[in-house]
């Protein structure tokens, strides 16, 4: 905890989060990122469903990387 997450491996991960959204055709996809410690489950909502405060916005285009797999 409390390590810094360099940009590219943020640029990166938004991008194969978008690749994986509904917005997979789309140009640029905002992607919303934050610190677990801001994400909540409210109560008696659906299982997934969650809240988020403390968020920053990357624009990406979609890309799975399909060269980083294992």
């Amino acid at each position: 905890m409390g390590k810094h997450v360099p940009d590219e491996i943020l640029q990166l991960a938004a991008e194969i989060c978008a690749f994986y959204s509904e917005a997979q055709h789309g140009d640029k996809v905002p992607v919303d990122y934050t610190l677990k410690k801001y994400v909540k489950k409210p109560p008696k909502s659906k299982f997934g469903s969650v809240i988020y405060t403390d968020f920053k916005t990357v624009f990406v285009t979609p890309n799975a990387h399909k060269n980083l797999e294992i």
